[in-house]
């Protein structure tokens, strides 16, 4: 059974058939447990890169990571259905993630060492 607020979310999205609720609360429910962290942890790098004027390295690593999530789609898929595609954005952004803060890195840029409260 998915949560309310799913429900209520389902709901305001006029989404009624069950097939497509089932898959939706998968895909979400999916995307809630693997994905929020390395999506969150992905904008704050690309952050970064703005923050740097450099709004191109974003773009490039975003260009590969959308390139390794239609990579990994059809295998995730098959083995965990439609949540497979929810767990392939998730390690996609993984990927990116370290990637971006490689990058930051060979900058000498230190997200989370510089950010001090003044």
């Amino acid at each position: 059974a998915a949560p309310r607020c799913l429900n209520a979310y389902l709901d305001v999205l006029n989404c009624y058939d069950p097939l497509v609720r089932r898959h939706a609360t998968a895909y979400l429910a999916a995307t809630a447990r693997w994905g929020a962290l390395p999506l969150c942890a992905d904008a704050a790098a690309f952050a970064g890169f703005k923050g740097l004027g450099d709004t191109r390295a974003a773009l490039q690593i975003s260009f590969a990571t959308v390139l390794l999530n239609c990579g990994l789609n059809g295998p995730f898929i098959r083995r965990w259905g439609v949540a497979g595609a929810a767990h392939a954005t998730s390690v996609s952004a993984c990927v990116a993630t370290l990637v971006a803060l490689a990058r930051l890195a060979a900058r000498n840029v230190r997200l989370f060492e510089d950010a001090k409260p003044d």
